[in-house]
């Protein structure tokens, strides 16, 4: 992400250690991590730029972030954010009418371990997650559209050789 859609922005707190963006709805939508904690930020179509916003006080705190990725579905805005030194991963979104569904813990479905990144990608609609590990593995979860999640698998990286250290992913509307 160019340094000068951050700075557009404005000042964030602390130097930016981890960035995102997505298109939502017809805008830019920004998240930063920048001194353990996720800030938000929206370029509108008229090219002006929102204040950046805490998404901690606005979706609950996930502890000290790591990483983050975001996508869009439909008109929301879908977020990816691993924290605590990678140990938890956290799922939330902002709605197209500008609320915060809150932060929730993702346990249940990607099981626990450590991740060095995460990554954000909407394929029909749907949210998918993958989650680089420490192990070398990389983990894959879906949500679907109606809130429910499949749970992570490892990717098989049979013939993929070397240390895993980040993934992308990106897909179709």
């Amino acid at each position: 992400m160019p340094a000068r859609a951050l700075k557009a922005a404005g000042g964030l707190p602390a130097a930016v250690t981890s960035a995102s963006e997505a298109s939502v709805n017809g805008q830019l939508q920004v998240v930063a991590v920048a001194g353990g904690r996720v800030y938000h930020s929206i370029r509108g179509t008229d090219g002006t730029w929102s204040p950046w916003g805490d998404v901690y006080s606005m979706a609950g705190d996930a502890g000290a972030a790591t990483d983050v990725a975001v996508t869009g579905t439909g008109a929301d805005m879908q977020i990816v954010i691993a924290s605590n030194g990678g140990t938890k991963q956290y799922h939330g979104a902002r709605l197209a009418s500008g609320q915060w569904m809150p932060l929730t813990d993702l346990t249940s479905v990607a099981g626990s371990f450590t991740t060095t990144s995460v990554s954000a990608g909407t394929v029909a609609g749907e949210l998918q997650a993958t989650f680089v590990t420490t192990d070398n593995r990389i983990l894959h979860a879906i949500r679907y559209t109606d809130g429910s999640w499949q749970n992570a698998a490892a990717i098989d990286l049979t013939g993929v050789y070397g240390n895993h250290y980040a993934a992308g992913i990106t897909g179709t509307l």
